[in-house]
């Protein structure tokens, strides 16, 4: 059972222009979403559920983090006090210039 309260399956209205395109699955409910920093990287933290999953995104700018490996990602997490222990951590960039890190899945 996801411990995610669902608030709204929309954009927020005053997200900083370097988010405001970040495409969100149709089927894909947002739960809550805010800007954080991590490491002195700008991201969208996101709680999120689809299809019975829930699960947390780190969306950065792909730029931002294209010489980041996997590994250094997860560390990077870690460091930040996002990744719970044991957690595998899933990426992808969109065509729009944005790297989902996705990470602490529940079902």
């Amino acid at each position: 059972m996801c411990k995610f309260q669902v608030l709204s399956n929309t954009k927020e209205a005053t997200l900083p222009n370097r988010f405001a395109n970040v495409p969100i699955d149709s089927d894909t409910t947002i739960v809550s979403q805010h800007q954080i920093t991590v490491q002195g990287i700008s991201a969208l933290h996101q709680h999120w559920r689809w299809d019975g999953v829930c699960a947390e995104s780190l969306i950065f700018v792909a730029e931002d983090i294209a010489l980041l490996s996997p590994e250094e990602l997860k560390i990077m997490l870690r460091k930040a006090g996002l990744l719970q222990l044991d957690q595998s951590i899933t990426t992808s960039t969109t065509a729009n210039g944005y790297a989902f890190v996705n990470f602490n899945f529940q079902t």
